[in-house]
């Protein structure tokens, strides 16, 4: 008995011990996230000088903390209304995404550079109002959703991989489908993405290269099917859905198979990051500037327009393209339906997806596993 007891009493000494040890090392950690984003990655970004390390992100915004606003605020402005409150989500947040991102390895550059990209990825709502979105993002961190999925798609073999992005990108998540026939494969556009409970969010899709090989003209070939039996209802030239790459759609369907697998049915497309938008193109002015001084004049100038053209896309991919290509989708059938557009009462387009929907379009019918047959056909 004596010996029991002496263990007990040793046993409460040593988780005293390491409850102590864990309180000074979370009041640490947590004063070393307060110094990091009020005495670095505040001013800095004020000022456009941020520096990660030896990086140097175009990362440009001004602050409004408790009322007290930055006077030259043309940049886009980030408000924390109370400070304890706001604190106490980003250090949530730091705790799991240093977890999620860097292997739980708290350094001084790994929490900058946590913070730092979450508040470049925000929309302009959030910015007003960041407490949700921070909530938000430390969810989607969570989970390890991460997996490859072996289905098919139309006739092919096809892998579904789930990866994770680096931290300086919109998400946590990337949706990658690769169609594969014999040697042959073709790479969908890519879906980045979080899940936040049943909601799934989704900040940007990206195109893939695929080698010029006999399953692209393959598929290229079915997918000007997709024309067949879409209804424009929208009126507005800048929602015009024939200007969409059918690839794009393709992609969304596998992506809301695998939403239905996963029994989400709560889509956002975010839209309008304006930290993320002027970094852009701030970094592409400093790639002409850098140029300019190593190319001679005629490589220059053929950079410069290669430059003036991707900006040019990224104008229309960033907000209108992405979400052209949803409503496209929708206009199919009933299977995704828009509650909610952006820009005037919200800075995403919600949708639903309806899992006993059908399309009115028979590619589409074909790409997409119904309630009633992907429990069979799409896991296998």
């Amino acid at each position: 008995n004596q010996i029991f007891k002496l263990e007990i009493f040793m046993f409460n000494i040593i988780r005293d011990i390491i409850m102590l040890i864990g309180e000074f090392m979370n009041k640490e950690l947590y004063e070393l996230m307060e110094n990091i984003l009020y005495s670095e990655i505040i001013p800095e970004c004020k000022l456009g000088n941020l520096m990660i390390g030896d990086i140097n992100p175009a990362i440009s915004f001004a602050a409004n903390i408790e009322g007290k606003k930055d006077i030259d605020s043309t940049l886009p402005c980030l408000v924390i209304n109370d400070t304890k409150i706001f604190n106490k989500y980003m250090y949530d947040y730091v705790l799991e995404s240093i977890k999620f991102y860097y292997d739980g390895l708290y350094t001084h550059d790994n929490i900058k550079s946590v913070i730092s990209y979450l508040i470049t990825n925000l929309t302009d709502i959030e910015l007003s109002n960041p407490i949700g979105a921070i909530i938000s993002r430390t969810n989607m961190l969570k989970e390890n959703i991460s997996k490859n999925i072996n289905t098919s798609f139309l006739d092919y073999d096809c892998c579904v991989s789930i990866t994770k992005l680096a931290p300086y990108l919109e998400t946590p998540y990337s949706f990658n489908t690769k169609v594969i026939d014999e040697e042959d494969t073709f790479d969908l556009p890519s879906i980045m993405f979080g899940i936040d409970g049943d909601k799934c969010i989704i900040y940007a899709m990206q195109n893939k290269d695929n080698s010029n090989n006999k399953l692209k003209k393959k598929l290229n070939r079915l997918f000007y099917k997709f024309n067949d039996k879409v209804e424009d209802s929208f009126d507005s030239d800048n929602f015009n859905i024939s200007d969409i790459t059918m690839s794009f759609v393709a992609s969304i369907i596998m992506f809301i198979n695998y939403l239905n697998e996963n029994n989400i049915n709560k889509i956002e497309v975010k839209v309008n990051a304006p930290i993320r938008y002027n970094n852009h193109f701030e970094a592409n002015e400093r790639r002409l500037r850098y140029k300019e001084k190593v190319l001679s004049d005629s490589e220059y100038q053929e950079y410069k327009k290669m430059i003036e053209k991707q900006n040019e896309a990224y104008k229309d991919n960033i907000t209108l393209k992405l979400l052209r290509t949803f409503y496209r989708v929708c206009s199919y059938g009933d299977v995704l339906n828009v509650n909610t557009m952006p820009f005037s009462v919200s800075d995403s387009m919600k949708l639903t997806i309806n899992d006993e929907g059908t399309f009115n379009n028979d590619l589409c019918n074909m790409i997409y596993k119904s309630k009633v047959d992907k429990k069979d056909n799409y896991l296998r």
